[in-house]
């Protein structure tokens, strides 16, 4: 067994309109950590700045102490540090990924994948972001005596264009502020275009996915969260395209067929980052040194 392994994970978007805290899809925007297997008496990072209050570590530690292993020791060091903080684009999933993986790697790879992913869906909360940077694509989840995994087909036409605004938004306010219970008709709502969701990822059929993607469950209520949400979908609300916001925001997904509409949003002279991603077919990787 190597002493030094990479790990490179995937951004996620979550959520995907009405695939709330069940649905992610891995984005082909990357963070890389290093770790190296150390005889310190405590642990090492470099690079870190209080990122996640250094989840990648927590998580590790996590792991190794959960399973009598707290003698393992390691340096953890950012390689790449590309999926911004706190802006609904699965830095955490980042994390606590490359934190278990790393853990679980020390430890002879003693748990398998089921157990693996059931500790890193526990330390997150929500599977969605957490199975899409383990595995990469689309991945949907249904959490009963066990925790379901299921895989989708993503059209290779559709274009992910990630709109990340300058300011952060806290997962905690943006689930704090969803209603406790909801209407018989918004379950049927957001139910009736789960059904269809993947299937019209699948055909790319941008009629079908601005249909599938309306969301009645968080969306109406976050998107005051996110200052430019009004200005961009007014704007693009008769083009081929969806506004979608990307896990708890402020990021918006606007996914299109083409880069045409990205012209169109910089003659509005918002201070956002814009990047044209495509899905990432493979999530967690390690490269062992």
């Amino acid at each position: 067994m190597s002493k030094i392994i990479k790990i490179k994970v995937p951004a996620t978007t979550a959520n995907f309109g009405c695939g709330f805290d069940f649905f992610g899809i891995a984005l082909n925007l990357y963070n890389e950590f290093q770790f190296e297997l150390i005889n310190n008496k405590d642990y090492v990072t470099i690079g870190f700045d209080d990122i996640e209050n250094n989840l990648v570590l927590d998580s590790f530690k996590k792991i190794v102490n959960k399973y009598n292993r707290s003698d393992i020791k390691v340096k953890i060091t950012i390689l790449k540090n590309d999926v911004p903080f706190a802006r609904g684009l699965g830095s955490s999933a980042t994390a606590i990924v490359s934190g278990c993986v790393a853990a679980n790697y020390f430890m002879d790879n003693s748990l398998s994948e089921e157990q693996l992913i059931n500790e890193m869906v526990e330390i997150e909360g929500h599977p969605d972001n957490i199975l899409a940077c383990f595995y990469g694509g689309a991945i949907s989840s249904i959490k009963d005596d066990k925790l379901y995994v299921f895989h989708h087909n993503i059209n290779k036409d559709l274009l992910f264009n990630v709109l990340i605004p300058s300011y952060t938004v806290k997962t905690k306010d943006a689930r704090d502020v969803l209603p406790k219970n909801y209407f018989l008709n918004d379950i049927t709502y957001n139910a009736s275009r789960a059904m269809v969701l993947s299937e019209s990822l699948e055909k790319g059929d941008m009629k079908l996915i601005k249909l599938a993607t309306k969301d009645c469950i968080h969306e109406p209520y976050r998107k005051k969260f996110i200052k430019e949400y009004d200005l961009i979908e007014n704007s693009i609300n008769n083009l081929d395209a969806k506004l979608i916001i990307s896990g708890s925001g402020p990021t918006m997904i606007l996914l299109a067929k083409d880069n045409k509409i990205i012209d169109k949003l910089k003659d509005l002279k918002l201070n956002i980052k814009i990047y044209s991603l495509k899905v990432s077919d493979i999530g967690c990787e390690i490269n062992i040194l």
